[in-house]
């Protein structure tokens, strides 16, 4: 890959990517899983080191040329990406807590951190609710609480209804870098196809 590639990366899942990106031959700055700089280099790549949550936008303004991140974040932000592979790695699962028949329940009030991925579940199910999002004071007003399992204790008394989503690491590109660098992205892909 000759030509220069910007890919940001997840800080908050170095652990997972920084592996597979060895594992596929593209050379990552050794000390890059114990820096605390933002920006690195190696050969012909500059490592942006972000927020998860913070590399679609980065990804779509041409900030980085690609990018890493959840299939969650992307539902929950939509932009004018091109997604290119799903990498299987860093898998979230979203589940509805609540109590058990509260789906037959009108008018539900749900706390969540991920809004368009609840309505988007509750629409396919044809039911209306509201969310609010998911604050310490919000948890007790709401009928139930949309989260991974892991931020939400279940000694809340609610038990999970439903998985709403299921997520894994998604490889993004911006578009304008599709198409001017598609070769060295195209190569990127193919070493890391080998490696999944």
């Amino acid at each position: 890959m000759t030509t220069q590639l910007r890919v940001a990366l997840p800080k908050d899942n170095l652990e997972t990517v920084v592996p597979l990106l060895e594992k596929a031959g593209i050379p990552v700055p050794p000390h890059i899983l114990n820096t605390r700089a933002y920006l690195l280099s190696s050969q012909a790549m500059e490592w942006i080191i972000v927020k998860q949550i913070d590399i679609p936008m980065l990804v779509e303004r041409g900030a980085a040329d690609l990018g890493i991140t959840g299939k969650h974040i992307l539902w929950e932000q939509p932009k004018d990406l091109v997604e290119l592979l799903d990498l299987g790695t860093d898998r979230v699962d979203l589940f509805l807590f609540g109590e058990s028949g509260m789906l037959s329940r009108p008018d539900l009030t749900i706390a969540t951190k991920y809004p368009r991925i609840t309505l988007r579940y509750f629409q396919d199910k044809g039911k209306h609710v509201r969310t609010i999002p998911a604050i310490l004071d919000s948890l007790a007003a709401s009928d139930a609480v949309v989260a991974e399992e892991q931020d939400y204790a279940s000694s809340s008394g609610r038990t999970i209804v439903d998985t709403i989503a299921a997520s894994t690491d998604r490889l993004i590109a911006n578009r304008g870098s599709y198409c001017l660098k598609q070769r060295a992205i195209d190569d990127f892909c193919s070493c890391l196809l080998r490696a999944i």
